[in-house]
């Protein structure tokens, strides 16, 4: 099967989400082609907990694919 995603994504896994658990991401590999996952030590609302971190991330995801 091919990915359904053909563009570069990043995932954010949150290590200490009470809700939404590293697990669920297992296997999204095959329908996203360039995916990077990256660890987070934050829980569900990480952009709360860690406003600074994951607005870093997402700003040098975006740079490194010309967004």
């Amino acid at each position: 099967m091919d990915p359904l995603n053909e563009r570069p994504s990043q995932l954010l896994v949150l290590e200490r989400d009470a809700f939404v658990r590293p697990q669920v991401f297992d296997g999204l590999e095959k329908y996203v082609r360039d995916l990077v996952r990256i660890p987070v030590d934050a829980n569900h609302w990480a952009q709360r907990e860690r406003p600074e971190r994951i607005t870093e991330l997402v700003r040098r995801h975006a740079l490194a694919h010309g967004v």
